[in-house]
């Protein structure tokens, strides 16, 4: 009786260990981010390039951090660049759409997140600011930078990382 007490305490600590480690690894924002991220988007654009970075654009919170990323979805749409828009907190899809037009809306680089999956799945992500998701080559995320009033290089940062990207990405470069 004693040995059978024994395994029995032995075997329920490391299950109850091993169930512990396995949620800490696949409960990280940056994983949860990817897999929500896999579920919604290509792996590449039409002409086969990954993202370099995504830009989580709320539509409703600070205000002058909102528009300064609206501007890079009305910039970098028309450019085709690689990376992906998503358009989150809507409170209305017509007057996203009327804000920005049809043909960037229904861009397959813009994901108009009627759910809110991205904020119900990544619940620490600060629903007020716009941010910005940084990958690497491979598709994984690195890094997460959000654009506010106390991070006013975050902006420069993106067409620093953008420019340097797809530089990189240039036959003869």
């Amino acid at each position: 009786m004693k040995y059978l007490l024994i395994v029995w305490i032995v075997l329920s600590a490391s299950a109850c260990k091993n169930a512990t480690e396995t949620k800490t690894v696949a409960a990280t924002p940056m994983r949860v981010f990817k897999q929500t991220v896999d579920s919604v988007f290509a792996s590449t654009d039409a002409n086969g390039r990954q993202p370099v970075a995504y830009i989580i654009l709320p539509n409703s919170g600070c205000g002058g951090c909102i528009s300064s990323a609206e501007q890079l979805l009305t910039e970098y749409g028309k450019k085709k660049l690689p990376l992906r828009f998503i358009l989150t907190n809507i409170n209305s899809f017509k007057e996203v759409k009327n804000n920005f037009g049809d043909s960037v809306v229904s861009s397959p680089a813009v994901y108009p997140d009627h759910d809110n999956i991205f904020y119900l799945k990544n619940p620490s992500f600060d629903q007020i600011y716009p941010a910005i998701v940084y990958v690497d080559k491979t598709g994984e995320p690195v890094r997460m930078e959000y654009i506010n009033p106390g991070n006013p290089e975050a902006i420069p940062h993106l067409h620093k990382y953008v420019d340097s990207a797809t530089a990189s990405a240039k036959p003869g470069m």
